[in-house]
């Protein structure tokens, strides 16, 4: 069986406008580049999927988040895109990219993040022009989810990456918001085949 959880929630937030929240974007960004001004922008995704009307008995065997390329700048050939675990709660917002910063703040922002655990993660080496998607298999955080609580995941460049003086350019994804039918979702998969056991005889006998 099947299961598409589309996302209840996401978010980008971008280190060079540590108050900006743009929860209501219809794009979802990962980066580390610099601006014309060589300043460092770096901007990390958070996004949650709704798995809370997965039958309780799912013993899940495939878990693959998929996302759907919207626009690349400045990006090297391949590199690897990294997720982990959110383990604290936090706010999608309703802000854009095109509001004034600090004009609202309600939701997630760089400086507001929550709490993550690298000590579980999902990546993958990832050439974008190869593909105008991404799947990535989570199959190590949605199991952290199970167990732990399903506060979402984040997706950016390793940390190394992060605060290397690199440009690493931008990737921006569709996000829940999008007018299109690309959003994010997680495809959950499961065997629901039940086996009998027993002997096989002969009509009539």
């Amino acid at each position: 069986m099947i299961y598409l959880a589309t996302a209840s929630k996401d978010s980008s937030v971008y280190s060079l406008y540590p108050t900006k929240n743009t929860g209501y974007d219809e794009i979802i960004t990962i980066s580390k580049a610099y601006t014309i001004y060589n300043e460092s922008d770096i901007a990390r995704s958070y996004i949650q999927f709704d798995i809370e009307h997965l039958p309780s008995y799912v013993t899940a065997s495939s878990k693959i988040a998929t996302f759907h390329l919207s626009k690349v700048e400045e990006l090297p050939v391949s590199f690897s895109l990294y997720s982990y675990p959110v383990i604290s709660s936090w706010d999608m917002g309703v802000g854009t990219w095109s509001d004034d910063v600090g004009f609202n703040i309600a939701g997630v922002t760089w400086n507001t993040q929550p709490s993550i655990d690298y000590g579980t993660s999902a990546s993958m080496y990832f050439s974008y022009q190869t593909s105008d998607y991404l799947n990535l298999n989570i199959g190590d955080i949605y199991d952290y989810w199970i167990a732990n609580g399903n506060y979402g995941m984040v997706l950016q460049h390793s940390t190394t990456v992060e605060s290397s003086s690199l440009n690493y350019g931008y990737l921006k994804y569709y996000s829940k918001e999008t007018n299109t039918f690309l959003q994010p979702f997680l495809q959950i998969g499961w065997n629901d085949q039940v086996y009998v056991t027993g002997s096989l005889t002969s009509i009539g006998e």
